[in-house]
């Protein structure tokens, strides 16, 4: 698929070569067989899942898995389910990126030697309540400061008198519309925080190294990396609110 073209598709979504910087949306699940080269400018959404030979400065979105074969650089990786970049006959990479997944990160190597590109692995959470709850926030404060400006022209109006009956009912009206909004918005954001809040059973794998300046965070538990590590997964202690680590066992199963 070549830049500047869009994908819109009621199905599943099959690539034999590369994506470049261009809009992909399926509602069943995109397979490529190459890669996505994506130019800072490729968006890619599925509701099912997404299969990649790897991502490059690209925005990936899928409700279901996320698998890479091999790499991903310079990009935004979001999941709802896992992303999993197997770690099968080659080493598999994330840098200089920012993934996000509700179950488990697996991959091989995080970050870069030179420690010069941070990467950001969030675990436990699903972007799709993350984004909302800051879209949600955005218009709390947009309407807390409407309300504001109506409590304002309250004030004014009733110091003047006498008081104009028909303008002050008008602001009245107003008023009570956006109080009614703001609490609307308030249980909409409460509720999305209780379902962000509910511990989920997520875990990072990695199996070769860490590198500096990667950040893993669980569900508001965040462990800074400033030295290289060697193969271990992490998990959050839920009672300790704490990101627990052990060393990484080849031949164990974990998901």
């Amino acid at each position: 698929v070549l830049d500047g073209f869009d994908v819109y598709c009621a199905g599943d979504v099959i690539v034999g070569e590369n994506i470049g910087a261009c809009k992909i949306v399926a509602e069943g699940n995109i397979e490529i067989g190459g890669g996505i080269k994506g130019k800072g400018k490729a968006q890619i959404f599925a509701c099912g899942n997404i299969t990649t030979g790897y991502i490059e400065q690209a925005r990936v979105e899928a409700r279901g898995n996320i698998t890479v074969r091999r790499n991903v650089a310079l990009s935004r990786v979001y999941s709802a389910g896992s992303i999993i970049l197997p770690s099968r006959g080659r080493v598999t990479s994330v840098a200089g990126s920012r993934l996000m997944a509700l179950n488990f990160i697996d991959v091989a190597e995080i970050g870069v030697e030179s420690g010069r590109s941070e990467t950001e692995l969030i675990m436990g959470f699903d972007y799709d309540l993350v984004r909302n709850n800051k879209r949600i926030q955005k218009r709390l404060v947009k309407v807390f400061k409407e309300i504001g400006s109506l409590n304002k022209e309250k004030e004014i109006l009733l110091a003047k008198q006498p008081v104009n009956e028909e303008e002050l009912l008008n602001i009245e009206e107003r008023l009570n519309e956006i109080l009614a909004v703001y609490d609307e918005l308030l249980v909409f954001q409460n509720d999305i925080l209780r379902r962000m809040e509910t511990p989920v059973e997520s875990a990072m794998i990695c199996r070769k190294a860490i590198y500096p300046i990667s950040t893993i965070v669980f569900q508001g538990a965040t462990k800074k990396l400033t030295e290289k590590s060697a193969p271990i997964v992490m998990r959050k202690d839920f009672n300790s609110n704490s990101v627990v680590t052990e060393k990484y066992q080849t031949r164990r199963q974990y998901y």
